[in-house]
């Protein structure tokens, strides 16, 4: 036993946690004794600076361990993001005047230990993103000194503790348990027992029903996050009272009914977040009170009404605008273009109309702008000029005019989606100065015109869209000379926001996307449903992180080039009507990622067993294309009633 307790001595001096010094009480030491051998020793790595070079001293200058200059009692336990495997012993509850405890990202598991409630002098524990589990309601209730409580992203579950026994939780300033699978009831009785509660964050959880009158102790609230939870409803009043909130994130919940008018009492709030609810009815006039907004998202709702109830010009500090996807009606407020800190407008999936105002583009601070699935109008040369936008998506609205041949800025453009704004013309060479393009969309519209070969040398574009258009003339090989679609591009910008509500190919066999985000875009070239001729250059194969290429309806002819098969991460091919002739390359088995091919209604002749990976597709795909070499056709069912294709040998 004697030498036992020797090694695990030893083992806690050369990771720096225990030293032969006396300064350390006996008791402080036994408990992180009992704290390493809780540990999973399989997994523990020793963090940085716990090593032999530190065995001198006394264990209050241990990494991590802070003690009291007087008692040299452990005062403080600071251990994130050590990467530490295990249980947390029991034992640190003999550490009678701990006051911190911080284990945060780290890997400990299964529960916390109740002993813990009886720490009299701990104001700060701190276990968030860790894998603890059980149930809350069995540690917090005797925390007498508790401010700040960090328990988020864990696998804690079931209900917070009542009230009756969360009564001695007097001093709690800080309570953040988001990203568990806690349910039942919020717990806003919370506020009766400790007044001063600042900050709520409950988000990511189970939670269901109501907010309950309740919320109305929480006076002191600056911050409360439900979202992403289940909770119903309308707003309580006492909600509109709470006058010291900054943030109120309701997010992706099932609240509806109307924003009362009283919203406007919040006069301190910088970040309201709202989208992913039911809220109905127009927005309130009184929201204008809230000058401090920096956020405002209320995004796929059931708003309607007009904008123009809201005077935007109040809100000089407002930065982010998403009013995505409800019914609004009526046209872009004028007092919009007076918000000289916007960055950032998303009013897609509306019914606005009217035209877009000019000076909206001239905000300096606006760098993404999404207009898309409205009935709006203007003029692409209002563009002009806008040296600072980064995303413009404008897709399906009515612009009806002839794409400009001269403009200038757009320099710092990373997303364009002009996508079915009855846009007529050519691909105009101004565009060759927005280097720095990624996504490239100008789908469904009446553009001309050959593609221009520059189109190649766009060094970080990995997403073009020419599809459905009247494009003639043959494929540029120097399309092919992408360099994001060859090499992989670290420098692409995962712009958070930027894409939403743009939408990636809608066909038969893929439903249309959304996007939120640059980075999560899929490589991809679609040039369907244009009059493009001529072969498919052979350096197709270059596009070796290709993962969607659709080449269908045109005039292409000549053979389906070999190297194909070097496209190494194609998921979805599209060939199909056109007069491609030869055989299917047999080497296109090769291809494990491969998930859709198409290449019926061709001149295309061969053998149909081509390989087990090719098999899985259906016939359907093979359709429309003369004798096959081993003597058998593809033949349609002519039924009027549909019926799968049947293939007939002689």
């Amino acid at each position: 036993m004697t030498s036992t307790l020797y090694c695990l001595l030893f083992l806690l001096s050369s990771l720096g946690l225990l030293r032969t010094s006396d300064s350390c009480t006996r008791g402080d030491a036994d408990a992180l004794l009992r704290f390493i051998n809780a540990m999973d020793m399989n997994f523990f790595e020793y963090p940085q600076g716990w090593d032999l070079s530190n065995s001198n001293g006394s264990c209050c200058d241990w990494e991590g361990v802070t003690c009291d200059s007087v008692s040299a009692q452990i005062v403080g336990i600071s251990l994130s993001n050590k990467a530490l495997f295990g249980r947390l012993s029991e034992g640190l509850a003999n550490i009678p005047s701990l006051q911190v405890l911080d284990v945060s990202n780290n890997f400990f598991d299964g529960p916390l230990p109740k002993d813990l409630s009886t720490l009299s002098s701990l104001h700060t524990l701190d276990v968030s993103n860790n894998q603890f589990s059980g149930q809350l309601s069995d540690v917090l209730v005797n925390f007498s000194s508790l401010q700040v409580l960090n328990v988020s992203s864990n696998g804690f579950n079931g209900s917070l503790p009542s009230s009756s026994s969360s009564r001695n939780m007097t001093h709690l300033r800080l309570f953040l348990a988001s990203h568990n699978d806690l349910s039942g009831d919020l717990p806003f009785h919370l506020c009766q027992t400790a007044p001063f509660l600042q900050e709520m964050d409950l988000s990511s959880n189970k939670f269901s029903g109501t907010i309950s009158k309740a919320i109305g102790h929480c006076g002191s609230l600056q911050v409360l996050d439900l979202g992403d939870n289940y909770l119903v409803g309308n707003l309580p009043q006492d909600l509109y009272n709470l006058t010291s909130l900054t943030m109120l994130r309701l997010t992706n919940n099932h609240f509806d009914g109307m924003l009362d008018n009283a919203i406007g009492n919040l006069i301190n709030l910088s970040h309201l977040m709202l989208g992913s609810n039911n809220f109905t009815g127009q927005l309130p006039s009184n929201l204008s009170s809230c000058t401090n907004l920096k956020v405002f998202t209320a995004n796929a709702n059931k708003f309607n009404g007009s904008l123009d109830v809201v005077r935007f010009n109040e809100f000089s500090m407002l930065e982010n605008l998403d009013l995505n996807s409800n019914a609004f009606v009526g046209s872009i407020p004028p007092s919009l273009t007076e918000c000289a800190a916007l960055k950032s407008i998303n009013f897609a999936k509306n019914k606005l109309s009217g035209e877009i105002p000019s000076s909206l583009y001239r905000l300096k601070n606006l760098t993404t702008l999404s207009l898309s699935s409205n009935n709006l109008n203007g003029s692409i040369r209002s563009l002009d000029g806008s040296e600072y936008l980064v995303s413009v998506i404008l897709s399906k609205n009515v612009f009806n005019e002839t794409l400009p041949n001269m403009m200038q800025g757009l320099n710092n453009l990373q997303v364009l989606a002009l996508r079915d704004i009855h846009l007529f013309g050519s691909i105009p060479e101004w565009l060759k100065n927005c280097t720095k393009l990624q996504v490239l969309d100008l789908s469904w519209n009446n553009l001309s015109g050959s593609i221009p070969p520059w189109i190649g040398s766009f060094p970080h574009l990995f997403y073009l869209d020419l599809s459905n258009n009247s494009f003639s003339g043959s494929i540029p090989p120097e399309l092919f000379l992408l360099p994001a679609l060859i090499h992989l591009d670290t420098n692409l910008t995962g712009l958070q926001g930027v894409v939403s509500n743009l939408a990636v190919k809608q066909e038969v066999h893929v439903p249309e996307l959304q996007y939120t985000q640059v980075s999560a875009f899929p490589p991809s070239i679609y040039l369907s449903h244009n009059q493009l001729r001529g072969s498919i250059p052979s350096q197709v194969g270059d596009f070796v992180l290709l993962l969607d290429m659709d080449l269908s309806f045109n005039n292409l002819s000549g053979n389906i080039p070999e190297t194909i098969v070097d496209m190494t991460y194609l998921e979805s091919l599209d060939l199909s009507h056109n007069s491609l002739t030869g055989g299917i390359p047999s080497s296109l088995a090769k291809l494990s990622f491969l998930l859709y091919l198409n290449v019926s209604y061709n001149q295309l002749e061969g053998s149909m067993a081509i390989g087990n990976e090719l098999s899985k597709f259906s016939l359907e795909r093979y359709d429309g294309n003369p004798r096959s070499y081993d003597g058998c056709w593809v033949v349609p069912n002519s039924s009027s009633r549909g019926g799968k294709s049947q293939v007939v040998c002689a």
